[in-house]
């Protein structure tokens, strides 16, 4: 896929590629290719491993519902799946779960969202628009509910800071009192800080927070964080075949995050992902590994020696060992984010719906797939929405910018076109006008003209000096007020900010909508 993603400019606009109608048809023909292949993941061709991961990861997923007294849609055969980080994101991101479970209930799959809780905590802030009457004075606010000390994964995190978190309310009511909305955030975050209370992790609550909203607007998915799909015997037998094959593996990644560079013109080497590194034997895997004790996450390496393969967290070695004994032994090995679109594309999903950047970055996944399993890659698709917070912006556009720029312009360099110049100043007018009509061609000559005809023009301007200052001080108003509509218009603001109305309007229609 070779599409360039980019987000809806209409405010309650949404991007589905392909449209939510095809994407069934889209799952169709991957479900035809993978379900026969005879490609072999490890020893055991993919046709068979997707047999016996799809009942697993579905059982997996009904019991963590359960656990948090969430009743199971019904058990398919098939999965649709989508996912992202337990995290305050913006309504856009949001518009992939209600998108895979009309798509999934309309045709038979079973609606799969993954809970990326291997990811690492980026932030632990919202930022709220100040809304002002001046322009200068609209700014985004980071309003933090928790400290972050250490770049931990969202498993691992736990609450730092309870002044911070038990604050954070009446922080946000002073922030939005003057918005003429009631933000979701003042009903749903006592809900939260309950769940929290009650000794269920930080961003576990987040999730069963937004699930719970999903469960009241009619939509409910099966959902599974990675830090459990890790644990089921397919993610096992997963990583101990790219391990067993580690080397080709390499060569096959890094091949195609170099075809990605050289293709999209970037000079990064973080770009879309490092590459995986080569240190003698020992090859770096596309997985973290860590303990609870020790929660910051390591480079997996692996090298094969007799009887086996040895494994390396970061620079500790940890001996010859099997994907399970790893388990076993406390250590949590966690898929980096190519490596589990990877997976869930090949192993699990008849579908995949990605969000826009996602979409970008698993043309590598793609490119993966092709050099290392020689198989087509498996279509996904692409959803986001664009959705704006309901608050007073400037009234002024990029026209109005554009027309007082323009304006300002011609008085600086054609005043002789106003007429109180005309009239002022005949004599100057006539001789500019002469000027103009007998531009000389040697660049001497043109050198003293065009100095003349700038004296005549510094001139003429002296009766418009105070109208030009005010037209300068409307452009830097007009300027600032769009900078100011930047930020109010942005849509990236967290679904906390938003009025419930607005949020379900714009999901239940994704869930619903052809």
């Amino acid at each position: 896929m070779t599409a360039r993603f980019r987000a809806p400019t209409g405010d309650g606009e949404l991007l589905a590629v392909p449209p939510l109608s095809e994407i069934a048809a889209q799952c169709d023909a991957n479900a035809r290719i993978l379900n026969s292949s005879q490609t072999l993941l490890g020893r055991t061709p993919l046709s068979e491993i997707r047999r016996a991961a799809i009942p697993e990861v579905l059982e997996a997923s009904r019991a963590y519902l359960v656990e948090s007294n969430v009743v199971p849609p019904s058990i398919r055969s098939r999965l649709l799946i989508a996912g992202h980080q337990p995290e305050f994101f913006h309504p856009g991101v949001w518009a992939k779960n209600f998108a895979v479970n009309r798509v999934a209930q309309r045709h038979g799959l079973a609606p799969l969202n993954l809970v990326v809780d291997n990811d690492t905590v980026k932030g632990t802030a919202i930022r709220v628009p100040t809304v002002a009457e001046r322009p200068g004075d609209v700014r985004f606010e980071p309003l933090a509910f928790d400290d972050l000390h250490a770049e931990l994964p969202y498993e691992e995190h736990r609450r730092a800071n309870s002044g911070l978190f038990d604050s954070f309310l009446t922080r946000v009511k002073s922030l939005t009192q003057g918005w003429g909305f009631k933000p979701i955030v003042l009903d749903c975050w006592p809900t939260l800080q309950a769940e929290h209370d009650r000794g269920v992790p930080l961003w576990e609550a987040v999730s069963r927070l937004r699930r719970g909203l999903e469960q009241r607007w009619g939509v409910t998915n099966f959902e599974l964080p990675v830090s459990k799909l890790a644990e089921t015997q397919v993610f096992t037998e997963f990583l101990g075949a790219i391990v067993e094959e580690l080397p080709r593996f390499v060569r096959a990644y890094n091949a195609s995050i170099q075809a990605y560079r050289v293709a999209h013109r970037l000079r990064s080497r973080n770009h879309p992902a490092p590459e995986l590194e080569r240190k003698g034997e020992w090859f770096e895997s596309p997985f973290w590994i860590w303990r609870a004790d020790l929660p910051k996450r390591e480079r997996l390496f692996a090298r094969r020696i007799e009887g086996g393969i040895e494994y390396q967290a970061g620079e500790r070695s940890l001996g010859r060992q099997s994907p399970a004994t790893l388990r076993s032994a406390g250590w949590k090995v966690r898929p980096r984010a190519l490596a589990l679109t990877l997976f869930v594309r090949l192993c699990l999903a008849d579908g995949f719906i990605h969000g826009i950047g996602g979409g970008k970055y698993d043309e590598v996944t793609d490119s993966i797939i092709q050099r290392f399993f020689g198989l087509k890659p498996p279509a996904y698709a692409v959803v986001s929405a664009t959705l704006r917070l309901p608050i007073t912006r400037f009234f002024v556009t990029i026209d109005d910018e554009h027309n007082c720029q323009r304006q300002v312009r011609d008085w600086e360099w054609n005043p002789q076109r106003e007429p109180e110049v005309q009239t002022r100043n005949a004599r100057l007018v006539a001789r500019k006008q002469e000027l103009i009509a007998k531009e000389p061609t040697t660049k001497a000559d043109r050198r003293l003209w065009f100095r003349e005809l700038q004296q005549v023009t510094r001139e003429m301007r002296i009766p418009l000096g105070t109208r030009i200052e005010e037209g300068h001080g409307r452009e830097r108003l007009i300027e600032s007020q769009l900078a100011a509509n930047t930020i109010l218009g942005s849509r990236e603001f967290t679904w906390l900010l938003f009025p419930e109305e607005r949020l379900r309007e714009l999901l239940t229609r994704v869930a619903v909508s052809d």
